[in-house]
């Protein structure tokens, strides 16, 4: 891999109120690097909804997948976001707009992530 290329690698849990997780959600982008993204229709429509463009080449963002796969969303309570790179650093893993609007749909109170300063928060969705 070239030193202007770097992966960065994200993650999304989603508990029920007693810290059960619920599903795991990922996707791996790699920067400056043509890769096939997995997508979904769903994705597509948060994206369309969100920033009022179509777009065919939006990937599934860990977020969304995580959501996707809950087979039982009515009992989510939080979701957990990570993201790091290569070196297994962490990183800023705010959820982006699109997802926010995708975790709203959902009965989800809490999302945890890394924030711009590397710490560690937890915030109830309606903050965000």
């Amino acid at each position: 891999m070239s030193k202007k290329q770097s992966i960065h690698s994200l993650i999304a849990i989603i508990r029920d109120k007693k810290g059960n997780i619920l599903s795991i959600g990922k996707n791996l982008h790699l920067i400056n690097n043509k890769l096939s993204y997995k997508s979904h229709p769903y994705m597509r429509q948060l994206a369309f909804k969100e920033n009022g463009e179509d777009s065919k080449k939006i990937f599934l963002h860990a977020e969304i997948d995580a959501i996707l796969k809950c087979d039982n969303i009515n009992k989510a309570y939080e979701i957990q976001v990570f993201r790091y790179n290569k070196k297994e650093d962490f990183l800023c893993s705010k959820p982006c707009d699109i997802c926010l609007s995708g975790i709203k749909k959902t009965n989800i109170k809490l999302v945890t992530f890394v924030d711009s300063d590397k710490h560690l928060v937890t915030v109830n969705i309606e903050e965000l």
